[in-house]
Order: structure tokens, then sequence, then C-alpha cells
């Protein structure tokens, strides 16, 4: 799938970034009962802030119904509170507690942690070049898939 694909040059970053997203986000809702929308919502509004959904949606690609649906989640755990938008009584700007604050600071290096071990596992045979990841095929020929333990999500 990763060799001779025509989407090679796309479809490599994408399977890099799966190696990353799908364990952290099963990890975090199952930990934390995270969603992946409420960890989006959360890291967002950790870097700027405040936010509408709608701006969370645009930054991650999800809809805006699966952004509010996580928000609302987060809202009622007191991880973020909703105050009103002066220009527009309809949107509501979207900013993290102490609790929303805490809880991303908490994670955060666990997730750095997973991101080292992703780019030391890919630039391992690269010469250093996180580039040179992207043409590093985990992909045995009759054998499938090839899984590194290293990467997986610490428990």
């Amino acid at each position: 799938m990763l060799g001779e694909n025509v989407l090679r040059e796309t479809w490599r970053p994408c399977y890099l970034a799966n190696l990353f997203v799908f364990p952290l986000h099963g990890a975090l809702e199952r930990e934390h009962d995270l969603s992946r929308p409420g960890f989006v919502s959360l890291y967002c509004l950790h870097h700027q802030s405040p936010l509408i959904a709608q701006d969370i949606a645009e930054f991650t690609g999800l809809s805006k119904n699966t952004v509010s649906r996580g928000v609302n989640r987060l809202l009622k755990r007191g991880l973020v509170s909703r105050g009103g938008d002066p220009g527009d009584a309809y949107k509501g700007r979207l900013v993290l507690t102490d609790a929303g604050r805490a809880m991303i600071e908490a994670l955060l290096p666990r997730l750095l942690a997973r991101r080292e071990r992703l780019l030391a596992h890919c630039r391992r045979g690269t010469g250093g070049c996180w580039i040179g990841c992207l043409w590093r095929c985990p992909w045995r020929p009759g054998r499938g898939w090839r899984r590194s333990p290293e990467l997986d999500f610490p428990h």
C-alpha cells in the first residue's frame, strides 16, 4: 500500500499521522473520557483563545456539528466556558477554564513523549532527516504491516 501507490506522496504522511493520532485518541477516550473533538477543542483553545466552534472546525477539518458536540461535553465537565460575543449574540466565545488548562497541561508531557518516540523511529536509518521517514516503508511484502512496539501509546 505504501510502496507503489499512486498517492504515495500524500498517503505516507497520512499513515504516519495516523500512527500518532489513532492510539492517542483511543487512550484519551479510555483514560480521560475525552473524545477526539473534545481533545482538539481543548488543544486549540490552549493555543489560542477565545474561539468559537466554527474556528475550531476550520482549524481541524472536523465538521462544526462534531466540534459542537465535543464542546458541549467539555462545557458539561467544566473544562471550557462560553461567553457572549458582543458583535453576535448567537456566537459563544469559548475559553479554557482552570480545570481545562490543567488537563491539557497534564497531558502535554505524555503527548510530547509520544511525538519524540515517533520522530526517533522515523529518523532511524534516514540520517536524522524527518522527510526521509516518508520513504521508509513499514509494509513487509507478503507479511503485512510491521508494528513497532515503541510506537504504541503507553497505558
